[in-house]
């Protein structure tokens, strides 16, 4: 079959998907979903008495900056206490804490709940940061938004939102920190977007890219914002705590980092580049591997963010959606959770739909079961397939980019508005504004 073929095919595939059959299909798969977790719930003692995993750190945490504030990230005194609480852990299981301790001073509530409370508590936190980030990005479309039924039946049905509540991991806090930063550099307001963005130092992976780009487009203000918050929830930390535990903190960090080298942990989970190549190749491959790769992102991405920036235009969209892709291949250390942050490149995307290939609905589709495929088949991928869609979705932000940088830069939202259609592939519209 030919390339072309494919293409029609999957056009009119998508064609007979409307936001209504979207709506119903996400209901019911939600609806599923969470008939299978209240199961487990009823019927697993295990989930009843201690959900999540990753959550039993984040509690631990909770309860050691209570009686022993100078130890949180002491494994030895991680590792008695989360035995008080956690099957796992008297198992011997260890769950190290490795976040800030500024970030710390957020769990100090959950120490005055039992740890089920404490969980569904921070569930409950989680779901709500994660559908406020859902119609704030729904909201700031400036052509055509997504239907907000269809979008929050999909968003409440996403397999990698169960996937993060079952581990109440801290993903939907980075999401709503992106979300809200994209919301205030939208309205002009530069010195609270950086002010913003500087909590994702709580996992300071996330500023790999964003820090060095608000230098390199002389952002000022963004960087006085940054460095005004940056600076305010250190010292928060440390005088909650102490500065030393930052040292500590940085120790515990750095030996973890060596699981992912040292292959302890399964790397079919993790969604880096990195990660990718380690799962294949030695050491030192990987990481030539990994450089290759990095730089075409790195390509990619300045040649979305080159020339003049308005944020006022659907042009940002881009060059925002490909910051959020860009950083989940490049982080060291990110697992199938962190794909929540897609969230934003999926919905920044929308408006640009007619412009990108239909095989990118597939890989969008992928993207968004897979956490579902990795828990059904287990260790049983010979490559990740994770890494490689994202590293499309990639190139098809930058072909976008270079269709609209051709006919002038900036996307022509009064003829869009005013027509209420989408202009084809054959026919960008774009307005001739140079850029």
């Amino acid at each position: 079959m030919k390339i072309c073929d494919i293409s029609l095919s999957l056009d009119k595939a998508l064609a007979f998907v409307s936001a209504k059959r979207v709506f119903v299909y996400a209901l019911v798969l939600a609806l599923l979903t969470q008939v299978v977790i209240l199961a487990l719930y009823i019927h697993v003692a295990r989930f009843v008495e201690s959900p999540g995993t990753d959550f039993v750190q984040f509690y631990g945490a909770a309860l050691l900056s209570g009686v022993h504030p100078d130890k949180i990230y002491d494994s030895q005194s991680q590792m008695e206490i989360q035995r008080q609480f956690s099957a796992g852990a008297r198992n011997g299981i260890h769950w190290p804490y490795l976040h800030a301790p500024f970030f710390t001073v957020l769990l100090i509530p959950l120490r005055w709940f039992s740890y089920a409370g404490a969980f569904w508590l921070w569930t409950l936190f989680t779901v709500t940061l994660y559908i406020v980030s859902v119609i704030l990005l729904n909201l700031s479309a400036r052509i055509r938004r997504p239907p907000v039924k269809a979008t929050l039946a999909v968003a409440g049905a996403a397999p990698v939102l169960y996937w993060l509540i079952l581990t109440g991991q801290t993903t939907a806090i980075a999401l709503f920190i992106w979300t809200l930063s994209f919301v205030f550099m939208r309205q002009g307001r530069f010195f609270w977007a950086g002010f913003v963005l500087a909590f994702l130092s709580y996992r300071a992976q996330y500023l790999t890219i964003i820090l060095p780009l608000l230098f390199l487009r002389r952002m000022w203000s963004g960087v006085f914002g940054f460095s005004t918050a940056f600076v305010s929830i250190i010292v928060l930390g440390g005088f909650m705590f102490s500065l030393d535990s930052y040292w500590q903190y940085i120790e515990a960090v750095g030996q973890q980092a060596g699981r992912i080298e040292n292959l302890t942990q399964p790397l079919s989970h993790y969604v880096t580049v990195y990660g990718f190549f380690r799962q294949l190749l030695p050491q030192v491959w990987a990481l030539c591997g990994a450089g290759l790769a990095s730089s075409i992102l790195i390509y990619w991405l300045w040649k979305v963010w080159r020339g003049v920036m308005n944020f006022e235009s659907g042009v940002f969209d881009l060059q925002y959606a490909s910051l959020v892709t860009t950083t989940l291949l490049l982080m060291y250390h990110g697992f199938v959770y962190d794909l929540l942050l897609l969230t934003i490149p999926v919905l920044l995307l929308y408006q640009y739909r007619s412009l990108l290939s239909p095989y990118y609905m597939v890989v969008l589709l992928f993207l968004y079961f897979v956490p579902y495929i990795l828990l059904v088949f287990r260790g049983q991928f010979l490559i990740n397939p994770i890494q490689p869609a994202l590293m499309f979705l990639c190139f098809e932000i930058y072909q976008v980019s270079k269709k609209i940088a051709a006919d002038g830069g900036k996307w022509n939202y009064d003829k869009s508005m005013a027509s209420g259609i989408y202009p084809q592939r054959e026919k960008i519209g774009l307005a001739s504004n140079s850029s």
